[in-house]
Parts: structure tokens; C-alpha cells; sequence
């Protein structure tokens, strides 16, 4: 892939985790109460914000400010090991701009790379998992249920 290319889709991952870091600030801000929360929207579906499935699971609001307490430092942690991916990303370009480089240091900067994407992926698995921690095992069984009926629609439409 073309290094304009990547760094563009890189960059667009990290501005929407940004995005998505500063809208779950603000709407934690606004939660004070225990009371189921409530999208304004009609469909949950039609929103883009990651927190309406667990709203449709129905968390409270105690719950959304835990979930995203932990999206923020997901997103604190995540900033620095994008911006580590970058360096050696580049690090890997200049090899190819050698005509002869030698193969040890090529082979140890993609395991590094490899290695970071991993914890990355890894990362986002385990926020995934400590916020379904937070849900009641109902909201939990809901959460599976909305999932799965997403899934079944998003097949429907793809045949």
C-alpha cells in the first residue's frame, strides 16, 4: 500500500477515536443519575454513536460513564502506539529505499511492527471485554441479541 494512502486511512482511525473520545466526554459530563439512558434518535441502527447498542441493552447512566472512562484511556493508550506504528512504519520505507538492506534489521522491524499491531488489536479486544464487565448479565444477553440481529440484517442486505 502506498505510504499517502496508509498514513490517510491511519490518520482517519485516529481522528475518529478522537472524535469518538471527545463526544463520550461531553455526554459523560451529562450523566448524573441512574436512569436508563435513552438515544434521542428513533433508531439506534441510524446513529453512529458507538454507545447506542448499550444503550439499546439498557445501561444507565453510572454505567455510560464507566464505559466511557475506559474508552479514553483506551484512546490515551492507543494515540501513543499509532504514533509508534508511524516511526516504524517509516523506519520500514527507508529500508526500501536501500538498494541492499540487510536482512536482520528488516526482519527485527517488522516483528516490531507486527508486534505493535498486535497489541493494538489486542487492545481493542480487551476494552471490548472490560466493558461487557460492566453490564449486568440482562444487558449482557440483550447486547448478544442486538448483535446477532445486526449481523443477520447486515446479511440479508449483502445478498
Amino acid at each position: 500500500m502506498k505510504r499517502g494512502v496508509y498514513l490517510t486511512a491511519v490518520l482517519s482511525l485516529n481522528l475518529s477515536c478522537l472524535i469518538l473520545g471527545s463526544n463520550l466526554l461531553l455526554q459523560a459530563q451529562e450523566a448524573n443519575d441512574d436512569a436508563p439512558v435513552r438515544d434521542s434518535l428513533t433508531s439506534a441502527a441510524s446513529s453512529s454513536d458507538p454507545l447506542d447498542i448499550y444503550r439499546e441493552a439498557g445501561i444507565n447512566k453510572d454505567q455510560e460513564l464507566k464505559i466511557r472512562n475506559l474508552a479514553k484511556e483506551f484512546e490515551d493508550v492507543q494515540r501513543v502506539r499509532l504514533k509508534t506504528l508511524f516511526g516504524l512504519i517509516e523506519d520500514m520505507q527507508d529500508f526500501q529505499m536501500k538498494p541492499d538492506p540487510a536482512e536482520a534489521e528488516v526482519m527485527a522491524k517488522q516483528t516490531q511492527i507486527n508486534n505493535l499491531r498486535s497489541e493494538i488489536a489486542n487492545g481493542r479486544i480487551k476494552l471490548l471485554l472490560d466493558i461487557r464487565a460492566i453490564l449486568s448479565t440482562e444487558q449482557k444477553e440483550k447486547l448478544v441479541a442486538l448483535l446477532k440481529e445486526r449481523k443477520a440484517k447486515a446479511r440479508r442486505r449483502a445478498n
